[in-house]
């Protein structure tokens, strides 16, 4: 997936970058921004030396993507499953509540609070190792079109040319 952008600042060779929202990220829903948010915000390694007020090409790989995806959804919800069955099975087996839905619930819940605390602490380790992080493959030219900002709105003049 391929997005340009805008860096507004510059701080420890990291860049952060404002993206208009495109029509598939407002489908998504992943970032969880509301949809009357038109702007999103991006920190990323400044590889290419951008400088603030540069227009710069962020990819992120479609392998990677998937793969975060996969993290970030499909594990808490095998999880879910997978506490709902155990609790439904321990609690037939053992009895400990009187209704094993009850027991399925707790600890299907309780699956997923474990599977979101695992994400939380292996993150480190996945931000380290860079792979699912966005990276800057060009500096382009500024896009023409109206951007509106909080202060005022402008029109930058300069071609807009995507690949």
């Amino acid at each position: 997936m391929r997005e340009i952008g805008q860096v507004v600042s510059i701080d420890e060779g990291m860049a952060l970058v404002r993206f208009e929202r495109s029509s598939a990220c407002k489908k998504c829903g992943a970032c969880m921004m509301s949809r009357s948010q038109q702007e999103m915000l991006l920190n990323t390694k400044n590889t290419l030396g951008a400088s603030e007020g540069d227009w710069v090409q962020v990819d992120i790989e479609s392998p990677a993507l998937i793969r975060a995806s996969l993290i970030s959804y499909i594990f808490p919800l095998l999880m879910l499953v997978f506490g709902l069955v155990i609790g439904y099975l321990l609690n037939e087996a053992v009895h400990i509540l009187a209704n094993s839905e009850i027991a399925a619930c707790v600890l299907g819940l309780l699956f997923v609070a474990g599977a979101y605390y695992g994400i939380r602490l292996f993150e480190p380790r996945l931000k380290k190792s860079r792979v699912y992080a966005p990276r800057m493959v060009a500096l382009v030219d500024a896009p023409k079109r109206e951007i509106k900002t909080c202060e005022e709105t402008q029109t930058i003049e300069k071609p807009f040319r995507e690949d």
